[in-house]
């Protein structure tokens, strides 16, 4: 989950203390859940922590509304001051043919004076009980190079792979240009922008000629989902066995609608059927306008479709003016082979201007614990994140 390492453990108490705003002494930090009026100071901690301007609509839709359940927010309180916090959402899966409860760290941030303290390793385990208790099946979370120490260490996780991401270069020269421009810009200033799953920071801003030219772009439209997207995910081919279940549900809550909406979908349909769905959006992201695939899938027996609504996904990117396009896709995978034939490739790790890790943790008895460590079992897609 997102947890900075830390140099001291501190012990929980029931004791309240001051409500002076200096750093908490040992025995004034209490663990404690979300209470009623607590939401305002949560996101006060994360625009503090994260340097943004939190989005309490945001906020409250994706921890409240989530079609998986009640979510497990933890908070750490000094007096009646919150110092920090934990948010874990609870995401309905498949696995290896099974339904089940994965549980998602999206969200954690301390308060500047009271960081490096133990606070955030307290809460993640806190959160760790909560997981159990609540019999969920395995927990999983993307982090940076700052928190995965802690998450290793301390929260028993295991590092699968580092973010699968693929590019294709729509205009290399200038997508070159602008990723050095970015890699300058962003080096060496931790901190200085959201990190990737800062929920409450919302979808980055959609860009000014989007939002006046793509309405209706070649049967491209805002997102609108029925039971046949359903359908489509339970037939959908080549998912790896471990995936995030993407039913209307899950696409409506995950994709909002309306004309303000920064994401547009295809969907390919066959006798009334559809046989193939794509979600997408164009963001600035590192410096490089970008095209990124959110989700594509295609059912059974329809992998021509599925590549050619890739082909036209692509196609938009550039009447679109992207510099490239991006999508994610774990080594192994059917998705990933056929991201290659379209002419995506693998980003190194040493490319990137901000590393990003997927984590596993394994949260009940299995014959088969190491199943779930294989990267080629995670099906994973930009729309597993929440910063787009």
């Amino acid at each position: 989950m997102i947890l900075l390492a830390s140099r001291h453990r501190i012990p929980q108490t029931d004791r309240v203390g001051d409500t002076t705003d200096r750093p908490a002494s040992h025995d004034e930090i209490v663990i404690d859940t979300l209470g009623p009026g607590d939401e305002a100071a949560v996101l006060d901690c994360l625009s503090e922590g994260f340097s943004f301007q939190a989005d309490r609509g945001r906020w409250h839709h994706l921890f409240f509304e989530s079609p998986g359940g009640k979510s497990i927010i933890l908070v750490a309180r000094s007096g009646r001051k919150i110092v920090s916090h934990y948010g874990v959402l609870r995401r309905r899966i498949v696995a290896f043919g099974k339904a089940g409860i994965a549980a998602h760290a999206i969200d954690a941030t301390t308060r500047r004076g009271w960081q490096r303290r133990g606070i955030k390793t307290k809460l993640a385990l806190a959160a760790r009980d909560r997981i159990s208790e609540a019999g969920l099946d395995v927990s999983y979370a993307f982090n940076n190079d700052q928190s995965q120490p802690g998450a290793l260490k301390y929260d028993g996780a295991t590092a699968v792979h580092d973010l699968p991401i693929m590019v294709r270069p729509l205009r290399p020269l200038r997508a070159a240009i602008r990723y050095i421009r970015g890699k300058f810009a962003f080096g060496g200033t931790a901190g200085s922008e959201p990190v990737p799953e800062a929920a409450t920071s919302g979808p980055l801003a959609v860009d000014a000629d989007e939002k006046e030219t793509a309405a209706d772009y070649h049967g491209w439209c805002r997102p609108r989902f029925d039971d046949r997207h359903t359908a489509l995910f339970e037939r959908a081919e080549g998912l790896a066995p471990i995936a995030v279940v993407r039913d209307r549900a899950h696409l409506e809550w995950r994709y909002p609608s309306g004309e303000t909406s920064p994401y547009l979908q295809r969907d390919l349909e066959i006798d009334g059927q559809i046989v193939s769905s794509a979600i997408v959006r164009v963001v600035d992201l590192f410096g490089i306008k970008s095209l990124l695939i959110m989700d594509w899938v295609w059912a059974d027996g329809f992998e021509t479709h599925g590549a050619r609504l890739l082909r036209d996904a692509v196609a938009l990117g550039k009447r679109l003016g992207a510099t490239a396009a991006s999508a994610i896709a774990m080594p192994g995978t059917l998705h990933r082979r056929l991201l290659r034939r379209a002419g995506f490739l693998a980003v190194p790790s040493f490319l990137r201007p901000r590393s990003v890790y997927f984590v596993v943790r394994l949260d009940r008895n299995d014959p088969d614990p190491l199943r779930w460590m294989e990267a080629s079992n995670w099906y994973l897609t930009w729309g597993d994140g929440f910063i787009v």
